[in-house]
């Protein structure tokens, strides 16, 4: 500390004072007049040393610890925090909508739970921890986060954020990746293109010991594979969805939009094919 920002010691004087009476000739000498400098300095070295303990707003070091303590408890939760909807929560996996509006920042608030980000918007925006990046995404693109994670996010785009958060309860395991995220290629399976009624493609995206991430497009019209899922699946549309779902001799409609997702139990066998007059595209989110 710069000793011209501690206050002044409490009755620290600008000229040294001989006292009076017997002794007052003495200090004519030189030599006293450099003992009495040197008193003076002495006195002002103590006054900034007392100054520099005992100054209010001065924190210590573990009190500075203390107060970091203090504020990283009182930051919430990912699931408190406001601008983030909670769509389900089961034992494999608990899903949020994050939605931002130009300009707006979330609370700062952590993650605790690693978990994938689906973009459902286009997204610009700045990720602040201890540094901020800016970040950008397509609608569609897929960010996989490790947690713990303590961050806020500010919206700099002219649209609404609109990001999904799916958390993976059994955790991402990088070191058990089977396919993609720069590991050996996934399969993927291509319909007829010409033939209007079997234009799918399925892409396998990437899998790990505990999850398997596919994006499902099917044309207008066209009809998927009869296939059966293996796992509980989530089902996370990022476009509009009018479905139809056969199962036996059964067949159920579904309309699915982005920002919604749909929740698929283990062993359904059947196909589904797109009543709809848009391409129809969404991700299957298989969970081990």
């Amino acid at each position: 500390m710069d000793p011209a920002d501690c206050p002044p010691f409490p009755g620290a004087r600008s000229e040294f004072e001989p006292p009076r009476g017997r002794v007052r000739s003495a200090y004519n000498s030189e030599a006293m007049r450099t003992l009495a400098l040197l008193l003076v300095l002495l006195l002002v070295g103590s006054s900034v040393n007392v100054a520099q303990q005992s100054r209010p707003g001065a924190p210590s070091k573990a009190k500075a610890q203390r107060k970091s303590a203090a504020r990283s408890a009182s930051i919430m939760n990912a699931a408190e925090e406001p601008h983030h909807r909670k769509l389900l929560d089961n034992a494999k996996t608990r899903v949020f909508v994050v939605e931002l509006q130009p300009g707006e920042s979330s609370e700062f608030h952590r993650h605790e739970i690693d978990f994938v980000a689906v973009a459902l918007s286009r997204v610009i925006a700045e990720n602040e921890t201890e540094k901020t990046v800016r970040v950008e995404l397509s609608p569609g693109e897929i960010q996989v986060v490790k947690t713990p994670l303590t961050h806020r996010i500010t919206n700099r785009a002219e649209a609404p954020y609109r990001v999904l958060h799916v958390e993976v309860k059994e955790g991402f395991h990088p070191a058990a990746i089977v396919c993609g995220m720069g590991k050996k290629l996934c399969p993927s399976e291509v319909g007829d293109l010409t033939d209007p009624r079997a234009q799918f493609t399925i892409n396998r995206v990437f899998e790990t010991d505990t999850m398997r991430v596919t994006e499902m497009t099917v044309g207008p019209g066209a009809t998927t594979p009869t296939h059966q899922n293996a796992h509980q699946t989530l089902r996370v549309p990022m476009t509009e969805a009018n479905l139809e779902i056969s199962r036996d001799e059964e067949v159920s409609k579904v309309l699915l939009k982005p920002g919604e997702v749909a929740w698929v139990e283990p062993g359904v066998t059947g196909k589904i094919a797109n009543s709809g007059q848009a391409e129809a595209r969404w991700y299957e989110i298989e969970f081990k």
